[in-house]
């Protein structure tokens, strides 16, 4: 394997196994090609045409269509959880317009539906010894998505009227231990985008990308459940474990590429290494979005 497989793999979407999702003449997202006949037993909200899937009544306003929509979902989670994420009560904004958002959207049903997510990653390092060492966390083996992958020390998803910095600093605080103070001085580096979908689930969006330098002595401690435990890596031994093996989840493995790539670990030389560039920014918004 390479680098570049890696980013291959979080922008796999085979030809014709995902529907637009349309509001008008406007595509606010994706659905699953084997999911959209589902959304069509709700009359009143979902037209399944050839092709494309439209919102109805988009017109009702932001309170009423979030609860709609979500009420609809929730009955098909209920019935069969195919395609769904696992429920969690919290809601991320599903932007259709510039500046505005159309509706709330419950976090298990992102898959369904396509919404374009964010979330806040960080990249934790430290310097020992002057090398340059990255903390990792290995998620849980009992995990709904992902069981036993590494991931970035601190990360989660920006829910609906959550900043990104407040989003950076809960998780910061809950997953690694990381106080306020210290998560603050993180620094906004970018993002990467992906797009990785088949006929059952779509995952759309980008991971917004932060370094944070810890203290030498300190040492990340977990107080949600939400890590089994805490690596450090040098940082060309992360860049042969992306090679050998899909040992990150398939989004943070994006994060720390494009941590390697700004800190000279992979070099222009590399093979595929504009591929890789590319790729990694390939489904971030531009004009009408993707």
């Amino acid at each position: 394997m390479s680098i570049l497989d890696r980013v291959t793999e979080s922008n796999a979407n085979p030809p014709g196994a995902v529907l637009p999702f349309m509001v008008g003449d406007r595509r606010i997202g994706w659905v699953p090609r084997l999911f959209a006949p589902r959304l069509a037993r709700f009359g009143d909200l979902f037209k399944v045409e050839e092709g494309r899937v439209v919102l109805l009544r988009p017109e009702i306003g932001f309170e009423a269509l979030t609860s709609e929509i979500e009420a609809a979902l929730r009955q098909l989670y209920d019935e069969d959880r195919a395609g769904f994420g696992l429920w969690s009560g919290e809601r991320l904004p599903f932007p259709g317009f510039p500046g505005r958002h159309l509706f709330a959207l419950e976090r298990a049903a992102a898959t369904a539906l396509g919404v374009f997510g964010r979330g806040a990653h960080v990249n934790c390092f430290t310097r020992r010894g002057g090398v340059t060492r990255m903390w990792v966390a290995r998620r849980p083996w009992d995990a709904f998505q992902a069981p036993g992958k590494l991931d970035q020390a601190a990360a989660g998803s920006v829910a609906n009227g959550r900043s990104v910095r407040e989003t950076l600093r809960d998780e910061a605080w809950d997953e690694a231990g990381i106080p306020p103070d210290l998560s603050d001085r993180a620094v906004a580096v970018g993002a990467v985008g992906f797009f990785l979908a088949d006929s059952h689930t779509v995952r759309h969006g980008s991971n917004l990308c932060f370094d944070l330098e810890l203290p030498s002595d300190f040492v990340p401690v977990n107080g949600d459940g939400e890590v089994a435990e805490f690596l450090l890596f040098d940082l060309a031994d992360l860049r042969d474990l992306l090679e050998r093996e899909a040992a990150f989840k398939w989004d943070a493995g994006l994060v720390v590429i494009d941590f390697l790539i700004r800190h000279g670990v992979i070099e222009h030389d590399y093979p595929g290494y504009l591929e890789i560039v590319s790729g990694l920014r390939g489904w971030l918004p531009s004009g009408g979005g993707r």
